[in-house]
């Protein structure tokens, strides 16, 4: 009787093995967001107008866990770029999906003959424990366009938030040459209360509590425990000579489309655990 007693216990243990290795699994959640950015013209720069705006708007993938993150999108002109951040190193992904111009020969005549084979992929593998791409002055950060980096901060920078001793850089790398700020900023995040820890709002501002950048969440949802942005609105300011500040970089984001997600991958022959 005891011998059937262990078996039953052992069969029932066997049946609900892989439910409880399922529920342990790391959890993701993947979002498609719409970022629309404005650049707007210095007033020192005469003849700018509201005409001159450098508007555009990125459609970007995110998948999304509490130590690691995938960004994709068409971060390069001619070519589609991945990101992601395994929880000790960030590997780059990038393919070329169309020739560098419309016109090759007149793009030759200017730079100079280059092989730019659509299909073309490339990987590098950079470490990092805490995936932030943002990189101090005179060096380049890692996701290079601001529609990138926007989206890290919203969807992705719960690890960086989390570790002592960070440095946030604004998603415009233009404050490299406008600011003399070594020493980073004094950032001032506000987080959702729950393990993925990401910003409601953040303020970026110089040792005199200047504006450098203003983060605001207007609208959330939750996922798997998790608070995401819905919406949400970002603006940057630059120094302008013997005249205070100015607004530079503007930036109105959506998540189109948000729920559960699998595990990242890159074909590296890595996976995230």
């Amino acid at each position: 009787m005891f011998l059937n007693q262990a078996s039953r216990w052992m069969v029932l243990f066997c049946l609900l093995l892989p439910f409880t290795i399922e529920s342990s699994a790391a959890q993701f959640v993947e979002i498609t967001s719409e970022i629309e950015t404005i650049v707007w013209p210095s007033k020192e720069k005469t003849g700018e107008t509201s005409e001159n705006l450098n508007s555009r708007t990125w459609t970007i993938r995110s998948v999304v866990g509490t130590n690691s993150w995938l960004i994709e999108g068409d971060f390069i002109a001619n070519g589609r770029e991945t990101w992601w951040f395994t929880g000790t190193n960030m590997i780059r992904k990038f393919v070329i999906t169309k020739p560098p111009s419309k016109d090759m020969e007149l793009y030759e005549r200017n730079h100079g003959r280059t092989d730019f084979p659509v299909g073309r992929r490339s990987t590098e593998t950079i470490e990092s424990i805490d995936g932030n791409p943002g990189r101090p002055p005179r060096t380049v950060d890692l996701l290079t366009v601001s529609g990138a980096r926007i989206c890290w901060l919203a969807f992705c920078s719960g690890p960086c938030l989390k570790r002592a001793g960070r440095q946030i850089f604004p998603p415009s790398d233009s404050w490299k040459e406008q600011i003399a700020f070594p020493s980073g900023f004094q950032d001032k995040p506000i987080v959702f209360e729950d393990d993925l820890g990401l910003p409601s709002s953040v303020n970026l501002h110089t040792t005199n509590n200047q504006p450098v950048l203003q983060y605001r969440v207007s609208r959330s949802t939750n996922v798997l425990g998790w608070s995401f942005p819905l919406e949400f609105h970002l603006a940057q300011y630059r120094p302008v000579n013997n005249s205070g500040w100015e607004l530079e970089l503007t930036a109105k984001g959506r998540a189109t489309a948000i729920g559960v997600g699998t595990r990242p991958r890159i074909a590296t022959g890595i996976e995230v655990e």
